[in-house]
């Protein structure tokens, strides 16, 4: 499924949530070479930034923060900090509040809608939901599946849910297929 981009780019927001969740402000060196090679300063965010430059910047910064990891294992480590940062934003303190109201179920449901929400471009679609279980593909959106895998299983150990697991399965380059599962 190849679907029109309507803009290719990535919000102030979903920024926030990397510099946060990552932990980046308390890395000067880092945050000066993010000014420098990617034109990206915290204080003055842009409102949106060209995807293909985040994807550059992820690489860059998976090496930096986790070159002593396999590279899957770095994006899913970035992926976890982007769900953190997430859940310190305003949407995400609202969500993690509303857990023990709404279980594990309708928040994995909520935060995956709202993650494949967060990209103005590519589509996500959640195509089979049962307890404990959700299996989603993102459409015509490039990088690292651990990404979302990471932000996934970060989101999962947020409800206190047991035995979490996220797989994904490539149909092509910029469609990707994640099935999470977990037990209350």
């Amino acid at each position: 499924m190849t679907l029109q981009h309507t803009e290719t780019v990535i919000r102030a927001g979903s920024l926030k949530a990397l510099f946060v969740g990552n932990e980046l402000l308390t890395k000067p060196i880092i945050l000066e070479t993010l000014k420098r090679e990617f034109d990206l300063d915290y204080a003055n965010l842009p409102n949106s930034y060209p995807f293909d430059r985040y994807l550059q910047m992820l690489e860059w910064l998976r090496t930096q923060l986790y070159s002593l990891d396999p590279e899957a294992k770095g994006y899913e480590k970035l992926g976890r900090g982007i769900a953190r940062g997430f859940f310190q934003g305003p949407v995400g303190q609202v969500l993690k509040l509303s857990i023990g109201v709404m279980g594990t179920q309708r928040s994995m449901r909520y935060f995956f809608r709202i993650l494949g929400g967060a990209l103005p471009f590519g589509k996500f679609e959640i195509v089979e939901e049962r307890p404990g279980y959700i299996r989603s593909i993102l459409y015509n959106v490039p990088g690292s599946p651990e990404i979302m895998r990471g932000m996934g299983l970060e989101a999962i150990q947020a409800t206190n849910a047991k035995n979490a697991v996220i797989t994904y399965r490539k149909f092509s380059s910029v469609d990707t297929e994640h099935i999470a599962k977990w037990e209350d």
